[in-house]
């Protein structure tokens, strides 16, 4: 399970990974090559697929166009959502279909500590403390691990 936030430029995510089982660490946010911020809740593998075609068409998505999107695999539609922040800060919501949803501004949260991180951002706190918060006190199932850390205004990472 993961949760990702996003407030005033900075998106965070916790790191751990399972599926059912505690399998260690992973990249969970990453910054794309237009300068976007991309994080990724859901199966890691769908996840990793929907980064690396956001490498390949996010500027026709900023240009309202609708790039073709990778095949969905198996009879479901896989567990995902994800948040893409524009180098001017505006954010999106990413469903499985991958369509874009500009949301109306302020804190962003998806993931299963979406709605404790959305909380604790409206009372004032950071995404990283929030994050923080969420992981150090188990607030949302399966989340943990290190703090991921990007801001839109620096061109490294933290954590």
């Amino acid at each position: 399970m993961t949760v990702i936030a996003y407030r005033d430029g900075v998106l965070v995510s916790d790191s751990r990974c399972s599926d059912g089982a505690d399998n260690g660490q992973v990249r969970k946010i990453w910054r794309l090559r237009n300068g976007y911020l991309f994080g990724g809740a859901g199966e890691a593998g769908y996840c990793a697929l929907v980064r690396h075609w956001l490498e390949r068409s996010v500027s026709l998505i900023a240009a309202g166009k609708s790039p073709e999107r990778p095949e969905i695999y198996g009879q479901e539609p896989p567990s995902f959502i994800g948040l893409l922040i524009r180098p001017d800060g505006q954010s999106f919501i990413l469903d499985h279909y991958l369509g874009p949803i500009e949301t109306l501004g302020g804190p962003q949260a998806v993931g299963s500590g979406a709605s404790h991180a959305l909380a604790l951002m409206a009372t004032g706190m950071s995404a990283e403390q929030a994050v923080q918060i969420i992981i150090d006190k188990q607030l949302a199932d399966g989340v943990g691990g290190e703090t991921q850390v990007l801001r839109l205004n620096e061109g490294r990472e933290h954590g």
